[in-house]
């Protein structure tokens, strides 16, 4: 039985592993994000934080533990990208081309990744995303680490849910057409054995893949467990939730110092 600091948000991750809390008869703790200092006891006692990125990674600052850095694009994995990938400074950005896709290299959540381009969006929504996204940019300092990386076409994208080097389950989350296909089971066989061969694999991880109009299964990007959303089409909620703890455990075990 586990003791799980669940935030007091409406996410629908918060209430699935709050319903499974309480039909697993875990300890159930609950908390916002401004209010976690007063659960730092259960923290240091191995509470495990179940909640948004925020809310998860001030969990990690209470303890004095070190962030885990993205994992994005490891090294045994590049192969699998079908596409150029660089790292820059902020600086060097408007050196650049300017059409490509951006997003923070060695810290999660600066802002989220999307296409640097002069040419506007046809979707209004989009351009506001991306306008808001290039005005988070003025505020970094010059020296950020950047990826960069060439465009390419997704006709879908799946999250590959991997546990102990296994795959527990797998949801789609774009807005493609039901037809679009499905990713190569070989290919995400080949990317975990890939991934588990070069070392410093974490215990939980997702690799989000998709299909490119080429047909080939490609690497979008891999994310660590303990800031991984819960998508409606996993329907293995305890699987999940073995993700989260292991990770934790994984993460506080280790005692980076900040």
């Amino acid at each position: 039985m586990h003791t799980l600091l669940i935030q007091t948000s409406g996410s629908y991750e918060a209430r699935s592993m709050l319903a499974l809390a309480y039909k697993r008869n875990h300890r159930i703790l609950r908390s916002s994000t401004s209010r976690l200092t007063n659960h730092l006891e259960a923290l240091e006692q191995g509470a495990v934080p179940i909640g948004s990125v925020e809310f998860v990674r001030q969990a990690i600052a209470l303890l004095v533990l070190k962030t885990p850095p993205p994992l994005s694009y490891p090294a045994p994995l590049r192969s699998y990208l079908h596409r150029q990938l660089d790292c820059i400074a902020l600086y060097d950005l408007g050196r650049q081309q300017t059409n490509m896709f951006i997003k923070p290299a060695q810290s999660t959540k600066l802002f989220d990744g999307f296409i640097y381009s002069d040419t506007p969006a046809q979707d209004p929504s989009e351009e506001r995303f991306r306008q808001e996204q290039r005005m988070v940019l003025t505020g970094l300092h010059p020296s950020t680490p950047l990826y960069t990386s060439t465009l390419v076409n997704f006709v879908s994208e799946w999250r590959i849910y991997v546990h102990k080097h296994k795959v527990i389950g797998q949801a789609r989350y774009d807005d493609g057409p039901d037809n679009a296909p499905a990713p190569s089971d070989k290919v995400i066989s080949e990317m975990i054995r890939a991934y588990k061969k070069g070392g410093n694999t974490p215990v939980a991880y997702s690799l989000d893949v998709g299909v490119l109009d080429s047909g080939e299964t490609a690497l979008v990007e891999v994310n660590d467990a303990w800031g991984l959303g819960l998508y409606r089409d996993l329907q293995d909620h305890d699987a999940y939730l073995a993700m989260l703890t292991d990770r934790w455990s994984e993460i506080s075990a280790r005692k980076h110092i900040r």
